[in-house]
């Protein structure tokens, strides 16, 4: 079991707790991280992955990563990118995406004409 368990709180801990319940099952979930997500918004990139599993019946885990939905989500902090590298390298993710939300990245947030 991912010894992060006991020192995290929060979505990521329940994140990984249904992780670890779903490898663990027989079933087949598909596992997806989302990257620099932003604050989560209809329409994000999780909502349409989400929706596409739904659609092809496909059991899904999804997890969208970023301080501005949690500052445990700190993808500038080794330890929590360790993790993230641990869980892929076990193989219990099955797809990541990302690229940076214009919510907390994009330069047209300081542009003030």
């Amino acid at each position: 079991e991912n010894a992060a368990l006991g020192e995290r709180s929060g979505l990521w801990a329940a994140f990984l707790k249904q992780l670890t319940t779903s490898k663990m099952s027989r079933r087949r979930v598909v596992v997806f991280v989302h990257l620099f997500a932003g604050k989560r918004r209809e329409g994000d990139m999780q909502e349409a992955v989400e929706h596409y599993a739904k659609r092809e019946r496909l059991e899904m885990v999804a997890i969208s990563l970023d301080t501005a939905i949690d500052p445990v989500m700190d993808l500038t902090d080794p330890k929590f990118v360790a993790e993230i590298l641990a869980l892929a390298e076990k193989g219990w993710i099955d797809a990541i995406g990302g690229g940076p939300p214009c919510s907390t990245w994009s330069r047209l947030r300081f542009d003030y004409h």
